[in-house]
């Protein structure tokens, strides 16, 4: 909310900015226009004030080549091997979390290897950051490179940063959002958390939080730059919500702050996606039209709802604001608001799951799936909840908690087998990882502890789906390996942990058999893992507190600290 202050005949417009509780964007000493609030006082900065013509000056090629070479890094990348690369990026990462305009990119590349152009749409951090990526996704071994090639090129993208920043751009921004999914590949979540808020910042540095419809009309920004704007801070935008959701951590920036408004799709303009994996593959696939635009959009406002819910069920504050009732009233209004944004996709978005025959690009298949994942979130801190141990708390929509979770679970699996059918789990965006990990949780929860043996077998069925695309994932991902050794330790525990009981519940005579062998037989018979996912049972490692109650602890909530 802002102060409106009336303007009387004496009032200039510089006192009146003075005196005013808006910031604006300004003219900073690299030539960058730059956004500063009104607390700052920078942005009473005039014309005349400062140099109005863009000092940043690209980094010669000399330069970089000295600085890759200063890093060890420098060894020269084969031009087509880099175009493979970056291909890899465009078809399978960018989709899913837009953030790089793949013409616009091209044509400023092609500009700035022209000659000695300096564009704030191209530079090399970008180039190496979505090499990085496509590093990940690629077949090829090149012997003349360091390998891992993922290192390798986020290596070279983490030494040019480091100069780039002393003048950042709009290019900047999307390579340290970039360069965050990098290092989640790399399990290196320190330095990825870091990337992401970096990129946030910088956009609101930039002022790309902001409505810039003003500065269009006042000739300050075109038009095609203020929509590239709008794309590059809702990607960055994703990117930090991903995190967010990946590590259970608060956002940096305030939705209450953002007056942009959401990507709109081109009119007109229809764009075709095909599967690429290698200019020497042949890979027979009709081409399908890419929803790009509309996909971006949707999946900003899903993001959203992520944050609600981790700020509300999943808060940080030691005293809780909301009491059982209202976390539980939360959920159902959530779910609810969530099945009525699925509902509400436009049919370029939809996902048919009883169709064996349908073809679907990957990202819209992704954003079921993180659609799926999202829901399960807000249903699972009410997972292990009953009368018994919330008395208070009048459970009004019983599909909150166990259901809503396991259906949700489900749908992912299914969305899996779809993936799996068309495209292999070798190639996906990288926050995949996570959205198969949640389902994963619930499916061997479901496998080891439902009560109805119908649930258990779909269950293991299920689970094995899911371990089967962790192990693929793998292969690219090192964050995959991580989590299926997660979903596997969390199952032995929960197995061993129903063993024991079932041993004490036999000593004590509480069991219903009174012929021990019998009831040893039916022991095993009943709580045999079926074929699917093989634990390790020889790797006894425990993974959780064994003074805690093993549901409780996979499945912290907000609630259990009201007692």
């Amino acid at each position: 909310m802002t102060l409106d202050t009336p303007q009387t005949d004496s009032s200039s417009p510089l006192v009146d900015q003075l005196t005013g509780s808006l910031g604006s964007l300004r003219l900073a000493e690299d030539g960058q226009l730059r956004f500063y609030g009104a607390t700052s006082n920078l942005h009473l900065l005039v014309s005349g004030t400062r140099a109005t013509t863009n000092t940043r000056t690209a980094v010669s090629r000399v330069g970089v080549q000295a600085t890759l070479d200063a890093a060890g890094v420098g060894h020269l990348v084969d031009a087509e091997l880099e175009d493979h690369l970056i291909k890899l990026y465009f078809c399978w990462e960018d989709p899913s979390i837009h953030l790089v305009q793949e013409d616009l990119f091209y044509r400023e590349r092609l500009k700035c290897k022209s000659g000695d152009y300096v564009s704030k749409l191209y530079s090399e951090v970008l180039v190496n950051s979505m090499c990085a990526v496509g590093a990940s996704l690629t077949s090829r071994h090149c012997v003349e490179l360091p390998e891992p090639l993922v290192d390798f090129f986020a290596s070279r993208a983490r030494a040019l940063l480091d100069v780039e920043l002393d003048s950042p751009t709009l290019s900047t921004v999307q390579s340290l959002a970039i360069l965050s999914g990098v290092e989640s590949i790399r399990t290196l979540d320190a330095r990825g958390w870091l990337y992401s808020g970096m990129a946030v910042r910088l956009a609101t540095d930039l002022g790309l939080h902001l409505d810039n419809q003003v500065y269009v009309d006042a000739g300050i920004i075109d038009a095609e730059e203020a929509s590239l704007q709008r794309v590059v801070f809702w990607g960055a935008f994703i990117h930090e919500r991903m995190w967010s959701l990946y590590l259970g951590r608060p956002v940096s920036l305030d939705e209450h702050a953002i007056t942009t408004p959401p990507c709109v799709a081109k009119v007109g303009e229809q764009k075709l996606w095909r599967p690429y994996i290698d200019e020497y593959a042949d890979f027979d696939f009709p081409a399908l039209v890419d929803p790009i635009d509309e996909l971006h959009r949707n999946n900003a406002t899903l993001c959203a709802k992520m944050a609600r819910i981790r700020d509300t069920l999943y808060s940080d504050s030691v005293v809780s604001v909301l009491g059982a009732q209202q976390l539980h009233d939360f959920a159902s209004g959530m779910r609810a608001e969530l099945a009525q944004w699925h509902k509400d996709l436009p049919e370029s978005l939809k996902v048919d799951l009883a169709s064996v025959s349908s073809f679907y690009v990957p990202h819209v298949l992704q954003l079921h799936m993180q659609y799926h994942t999202v829901m399960i979130i807000a249903n699972r801190p009410f997972f292990t909840a009953t009368t018994a141990n919330l008395p208070d708390v009048a459970f009004s929509d019983p599909m909150v908690g166990p259901p809503t979770c396991t259906d949700s679970a489900r749908a992912i699996a299914k969305l899996l087998q779809i993936y799996r059918r068309l495209y292999s789990f070798r190639r996906i965006n990288i926050q995949a990882v996570h959205l198969v990990f949640t389902a994963s949780l619930i499916h061997v929860l479901n496998a080891c502890e439902a009560a109805a043996p119908s649930l258990r077998n779909s269950a293991w069925k299920d689970l094995e789906v899911c371990q089967q695309a962790l192990c693929d994932l793998s292969e690219g991902y090192h964050s995959a390996t991580r989590a299926r050794e997660v979903v596997t330790g969390i199952q032995n525990e929960l197995l061993r942990a129903k063993r024991e009981s079932m041993k004490r519940s036999a000593a004590h005579g509480t069991g219903s058999e009174s012929n021990p062998t019998r009831a040893k037989r039916r022991r095993s018979s009943a709580w045999e893992q079926p074929a699917g996912p093989v634990a390790d049972h020889g790797h006894d490692d425990t993974i959780l507190d064994p003074a805690l109650n093993v549901i409780d602890s996979i499945f912290w909530s907000e609630w259990t600290r009201l007692s």
